[in-house]
């Protein structure tokens, strides 16, 4: 019998299930990662990649969920050539985003998310001109509220 804790099997599953893609990404974060970290970290692949705001906002239309995303990431760093010098640059931006680990508290209650969405969209209406219409047609793309306030924090 193998002497394997719970974690090192679990780890294990995950390993083989996973991608190379995604493994290498695990390995980069030292394995820190949620599905929410995916919204900041395509986020710096896009400005990364030469997008700008406006091509980054029509991406993020387009997604429906947090796998969407993922997938999406997985799916350019199969493309790039210089994989670790792009995952170091994301992981040289991580200090720059919101730890998803704060958002664990209301991420499974619909009510919290339109709360902190409703004082998110308050706050950055009022400190910053930022078009407000152009938000809004970007829950209109997905319907999920949650994404939608990631986009928001990233």
């Amino acid at each position: 019998m193998s002497n394997m804790t719970e974690k090192e099997i679990n780890d294990a599953v995950k390993n083989f299930m996973a991608t190379e893609e995604e493994i290498l990404i695990n390995q980069k974060l030292s394995g820190n990662i949620k599905d929410e970290d995916y919204v900041w970290m395509s986020k710096v692949l896009m400005i990364n990649q030469g997008f700008d705001d406006e091509e980054i906002r029509q991406e993020y239309i387009k997604f429906a969920n947090l796998n969407d995303i993922k997938n999406y990431i997985l799916d350019r760093l199969r493309d790039i050539e210089d994989i670790d010098g792009t995952l170091e640059t994301i992981f040289n931006a991580k200090k720059d985003f919101f730890p998803s680990s704060h958002l664990d508290i209301i991420k499974s209650d619909v009510k919290k998310i339109l709360i902190a969405l409703n004082l998110s969209l308050l706050n950055f209406s009022s400190t910053a001109n930022i078009n407000l219409y152009r938000l809004n047609n970007i829950t209109h793309g997905n319907n999920d509220p949650y994404l939608f306030l990631l986009f928001i924090l990233y």
